[in-house]
């Protein structure tokens, strides 16, 4: 709550910001002793095995709205042990905070309000966040659900939930591939987000490059074919150093996961050209080798 912010290309860059020690001092005098000051807590999302937030990224969670329960619980480690003395019991037992629950985007609704309880045997207070990504356009979308004092809203949030919304780019026509262009500048990596068709396997992947006035450039592309925790290790990802010259042509192969949504990413090399790349045109075709399903049966041994 006393960092620096600093602007940055993604919301993921640097996070809450730079450590402001005169800030944060200044901040802990003002609060100390406050109810559930010095508390940490646990926010996870019992309905994705226990996520610590939400991640919507494949397409048939992109069609309508979606209601996810959120789980929170009061870390009291120093008074649940066996040693705990009185006063640690009535900490524990005694935490009651009207908390005001807040969202940072439109698309992302919260109830206004929680009571959060200390009381053991209750286990954890849980609330429902209600997510309509389907008037976003493509791209990542980054939002937080903050709960703060509703009594002090001078603390600022004292927990918060991320959530992530990637919805990808609209479907090429049947039987014809993808194409865009990407800019690519210093220190800002390029994203693409795809939804793989459903009988998917592979993707081809064509970087076309126009004129370079100041010197070939190196570039790093990198891509994520799923984020389900479906696929085999040495598949999750393909990683690749290319080496890009005017008026050239660059195929890549790459797994993916039919009914996903592919990432691609490209970056320019901190080694290399400082100068940007403009429009450099990517053709994404995907195939299938048509040699199974969606499920295949094993053989069946006779008894």
């Amino acid at each position: 709550n006393s960092a620096t912010a600093v602007e940055q290309l993604d919301p993921f860059g640097q996070g809450a910001g730079l450590i402001n020690a005169p800030g944060a001092v200044e901040y802990a005098m003002a609060h100390h002793g406050k109810p559930a000051q010095h508390l940490d807590f646990e926010v996870t999302v019992p309905g994705r095995n226990d996520a610590r937030g939400i991640y919507l990224r494949d397409q048939q969670e992109l069609d309508g709205p979606l209601s996810i329960g959120v789980k929170v619980v009061p870390l009291f480690e120093h008074a649940t042990g066996a040693g705990r003395s009185a006063s640690d019991l009535e900490e524990l037992l005694g935490t009651d905070l009207d908390i005001a629950l807040s969202s940072t985007a439109e698309w992302l609704d919260t109830p206004p309000t929680m009571v959060l309880l200390s009381a053991k045997e209750r286990g954890s207070q849980s609330f429902v966040v209600r997510v309509d990504p389907s008037g976003l356009a493509p791209g990542v979308h980054f939002a937080r659900v903050q709960a703060s004092d509703a009594t002090d809203a001078s603390r600022g949030p004292l927990f918060s939930l991320p959530v992530t919304v990637v919805v990808p780019e609209p479907p090429a026509p049947p039987n014809e591939p993808t194409r865009f262009e990407l800019d690519l500048l210093p220190g800002a990596p390029a994203r693409r987000f795809l939804s793989a068709p459903a009988d998917a396997e592979w993707a081809t992947v064509k970087l076309t490059t126009g004129a370079m006035p100041k010197g070939p450039h190196t570039v790093l592309f990198h891509a994520v074919p799923s984020a389900r925790g479906d696929m085999p290790h040495d598949l999750i990802q393909t990683f690749r150093m290319l080496a890009l010259r005017e008026h050239s042509e660059t195929t890549v192969q790459v797994p993916v996961r039919g009914g996903a949504t592919l990432e691609l990413c490209m970056s320019l090399s901190w080694l290399a050209n400082p100068s940007p790349v403009e429009a450099l045109g990517f053709t994404v075709d995907f195939h299938s080798y048509g040699a199974r399903g969606r499920a295949m049966a094993g053989a069946v041994s006779p008894p």
